[in-house]
């Protein structure tokens, strides 16, 4: 699931070359990509209104609304496999504290 998830992801990221080429990138996503490392602040030369019209036209787009539905099934899936990969792990918990509760007894 991890391995399909992480080539989802990537090919699903696409759509980033097609924005990059189109939106600066801002401070607070460099924030996030930086993570621990400092981050440098850059002025932004495109108008934040224009950013938002760009952003607002990808997502009325086809491949915008796709990538939407794509991300959203991707996580949809790998929260079900996440939820039932947890009741199955609670399930053997409690079988495993039986069995080893039957020895003790015995």
């Amino acid at each position: 699931m991890r391995e399909w998830d992480k080539f989802m992801n990537f090919e699903g990221q696409t759509y980033m070359q097609d924005l990059d080429e189109k939106l600066e990138m801002s401070n607070y996503r460099m924030d996030i990509y930086a993570r621990e490392a400092t981050p440098r602040k850059f002025p932004v030369a495109q108008d934040s209104f224009e950013q938002i019209n760009i952003l607002i036209n990808f997502a009325k787009s086809p491949r915008g609304r796709n990538h939407f539905k794509y991300n959203y099934t991707r996580h949809a899936r790998v929260k079900q496999f996440l939820d039932e990969t947890k009741t199955e792990t609670e399930t053997l918990i409690t079988e495993i504290s039986n069995v080893l509760k039957e020895e003790t007894n015995q």
